[in-house]
Protein backbone atom coordinates (compact mmCIF):
# COMPACT_ATOMS: atom_id res chain seq x y z
CA UNK A 1 0.00 0.00 0.00
CA UNK A 2 0.97 3.20 -0.88
CA UNK A 3 0.68 6.56 0.60
CA UNK A 4 -1.92 7.71 -1.55
CA UNK A 5 -4.32 4.71 -0.84
CA UNK A 6 -3.63 4.91 2.66
CA UNK A 7 -4.74 8.37 2.64
CA UNK A 8 -7.60 7.62 0.65
CA UNK A 9 -8.62 4.68 3.60
CA UNK A 10 -8.39 7.29 6.09
CA UNK A 11 -10.49 10.19 4.47
CA UNK A 12 -13.12 7.53 4.21
CA UNK A 13 -12.66 6.14 7.73
CA UNK A 14 -13.12 9.90 8.39
CA UNK A 15 -16.31 10.39 6.62
CA UNK A 16 -17.66 7.47 7.87
CA UNK A 17 -16.84 8.78 11.52
CA UNK A 18 -18.88 12.16 10.61
CA UNK A 19 -21.87 10.21 9.00
CA UNK A 20 -21.96 7.68 12.31
CA UNK A 21 -21.76 10.98 14.82
CA UNK A 22 -24.18 12.17 12.79
CA UNK A 23 -26.77 9.48 12.88
CA UNK A 24 -25.84 9.06 16.42
CA UNK A 25 -27.06 12.94 17.02
CA UNK A 26 -29.99 11.60 14.82
CA UNK A 27 -31.05 8.90 16.78
CA UNK A 28 -30.93 11.09 20.39
CA UNK A 29 -32.79 13.70 19.13
CA UNK A 30 -35.56 11.06 17.53
CA UNK A 31 -35.39 9.01 20.89
CA UNK A 32 -35.79 12.21 23.07
CA UNK A 33 -38.82 12.76 20.69
CA UNK A 34 -40.17 9.44 21.04
CA UNK A 35 -39.70 9.71 25.17
CA UNK A 36 -41.66 12.85 24.93
CA UNK A 37 -44.66 11.56 22.74
CA UNK A 38 -44.39 8.40 25.55
CA UNK A 39 -45.01 10.52 28.17
CA UNK A 40 -47.71 12.64 26.68
CA UNK A 41 -49.36 9.32 25.50
CA UNK A 42 -49.39 8.15 29.22
CA UNK A 43 -50.74 11.66 30.10
CA UNK A 44 -53.90 11.16 27.34
CA UNK A 45 -54.34 7.87 28.38
CA UNK A 46 -54.67 8.63 32.01
CA UNK A 47 -57.15 11.21 31.08
CA UNK A 48 -58.98 9.33 29.37
CA UNK A 49 -59.23 6.21 31.65
CA UNK A 50 -59.97 8.68 34.09
CA UNK A 51 -62.82 10.18 31.72
CA UNK A 52 -64.32 6.48 31.41
CA UNK A 53 -64.63 5.73 35.08
CA UNK A 54 -66.42 9.22 35.28
CA UNK A 55 -68.88 8.09 32.54
CA UNK A 56 -69.12 4.68 33.62
CA UNK A 57 -69.88 5.70 37.29
CA UNK A 58 -72.93 8.57 35.78
CA UNK A 59 -73.81 5.64 33.60
CA UNK A 60 -74.70 3.30 37.07
CA UNK A 61 -76.46 6.39 38.46
CA UNK A 62 -78.39 6.55 35.95
CA UNK A 63 -79.53 3.09 35.61
CA UNK A 64 -79.85 3.23 39.29
CA UNK A 65 -82.94 3.31 40.96
CA UNK A 66 -82.27 3.95 43.84
CA UNK A 67 -82.78 7.55 43.77
CA UNK A 68 -85.83 7.19 42.19
CA UNK A 69 -87.02 4.94 44.66
CA UNK A 70 -86.01 7.13 47.43
CA UNK A 71 -88.20 9.85 46.41
CA UNK A 72 -91.13 7.73 46.39
CA UNK A 73 -90.44 6.62 50.10
CA UNK A 74 -90.31 10.16 50.91
CA UNK A 75 -93.21 11.06 48.99
CA UNK A 76 -95.39 8.28 50.36
CA UNK A 77 -94.02 9.60 54.03
CA UNK A 78 -95.52 12.56 53.34
CA UNK A 79 -98.59 11.45 52.01
CA UNK A 80 -98.65 9.37 55.21
CA UNK A 81 -97.92 12.44 57.03
CA UNK A 82 -100.81 14.39 55.98
CA UNK A 83 -103.35 11.67 55.83
CA UNK A 84 -102.49 11.87 60.05
CA UNK A 85 -102.96 15.51 60.20
CA UNK A 86 -106.12 15.41 58.61
CA UNK A 87 -107.05 12.61 61.45
CA UNK A 88 -105.71 15.56 63.72
CA UNK A 89 -107.52 18.30 62.68
CA UNK A 90 -110.92 16.33 62.42
CA UNK A 91 -110.29 15.24 66.14
CA UNK A 92 -109.91 19.15 67.11
CA UNK A 93 -112.71 20.31 65.04
CA UNK A 94 -114.59 18.01 67.09
CA UNK A 95 -113.16 19.42 70.25
CA UNK A 96 -114.07 22.68 69.56
CA UNK A 97 -117.29 21.66 68.21
CA UNK A 98 -118.17 19.60 71.59
CA UNK A 99 -116.80 22.69 73.52
CA UNK A 100 -118.89 24.92 72.06
CA UNK A 101 -121.96 22.97 72.89
CA UNK A 102 -121.40 22.81 75.92
CA UNK A 103 -121.08 26.63 76.18
CA UNK A 104 -124.10 27.05 74.68
CA UNK A 105 -125.92 24.66 76.63
CA UNK A 106 -124.09 26.40 79.92
CA UNK A 107 -125.01 30.10 78.90
CA UNK A 108 -128.71 29.03 78.36
CA UNK A 109 -128.95 27.05 81.84
CA UNK A 110 -126.98 30.00 83.29
CA UNK A 111 -129.48 32.59 81.71
CA UNK A 112 -132.61 31.04 80.55
CA UNK A 113 -131.90 32.04 77.02
CA UNK A 114 -131.70 30.15 73.86
CA UNK A 115 -127.91 31.22 72.05
CA UNK A 116 -126.56 30.07 69.31
CA UNK A 117 -122.54 30.67 69.47
CA UNK A 118 -122.38 29.34 65.60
Amino acid sequence: MNGKELEDILGEYRNLQDQLSKLKDNYKNMSGGIAERNRELQKLTDTLESIKQQMEERGNSMTDGTPLVNIKKSVAKVKSEIMAMDVRIGVLQCIILQSKLREEKQIEKEYGQTISVF
